[in-house]
């Protein structure tokens, strides 16, 4: 076989394995994107989150939006430094969620007995996962009137759409598309990992110089 012959072969094979490493990264982005959207045909609860906190009010909505999440994950084995940490930062941005008697509960918070501090955070978790419920809710509705679940798409809003809808559409759209470029981010990296290393394995090893073959063979002779 001609010299240009094997070149155009191992080029051929770089080029596919190259083609293939790329394709089946790029391919898993395009999958993450979806998953990360939808759900089984509804709602991811990250976007539906990740939408609820883009279009609270302010920094504090916005806290206390993340710390719910957070203390709705947590279990019943959590450790007490944990649960004294999250109602600590709770009680900073919105101190209503620690019931009527807020005082009292600041001071468990800072004094209180590990079973005081267990109770105060089982009251606390009750009370944030249903408002935290209600958001996501009210946020998941929302998203019915503005995305095409079936489609996989933003629909067209009517001229006549409400300003709050306007803006909630943004949040909306904005959000999806940031969660689309990291995933991309990601995996474009990942890409050119793959890319770069199947490149490295398909290409052949660079022949001697005629000069450096007959050393080799002198020195071995």
């Amino acid at each position: 076989m001609s010299v240009n012959s094997v070149n155009s072969a191992d080029h051929r094979n770089r080029n596919a394995a190259i083609g293939a490493g790329v394709g089946l990264v790029g391919g898993g982005a395009a999958g993450y994107f979806t998953k990360s959207i939808l759900n089984e045909g509804n709602f991811s609860d990250e976007f539906v989150h990740k939408v609820a906190v883009a279009q609270a009010a302010d920094d504090n909505a916005k806290t206390t939006l993340n710390l719910s999440k957070k203390i709705s994950e947590m279990g019943d084995d959590a450790s007490v430094s944990k649960m004294k940490k999250v109602l600590t930062k709770l009680s900073e941005v919105n101190e209503d969620v620690l019931g009527p008697d807020k005082e009292a509960a600041k001071k468990i918070i800072k004094e209180g007995s590990d079973d005081e501090i267990k109770g105060l955070f089982g009251t606390v978790k009750s009370a944030v996962e249903t408002g935290y419920e209600v958001s996501k809710k009210l946020v998941s509705d929302s998203l019915e009137e503005v995305y095409d679940k079936a489609g996989k798409k933003f629909k067209e809003l009517p001229q006549d759409a409400s300003d709050a809808t306007k803006k909630f559409f943004e949040a909306a759209k904005k959000t999806a598309r940031n969660m689309k470029i990291k995933p991309a981010a990601i995996y474009g990296g990942a890409a050119a990992v793959v890319a770069g290393l199947a490149g490295f394995f398909a290409t052949p090893k660079a022949k001697p110089a005629d000069g450096a073959a007959h050393a080799d063979k002198t020195a071995n002779a």
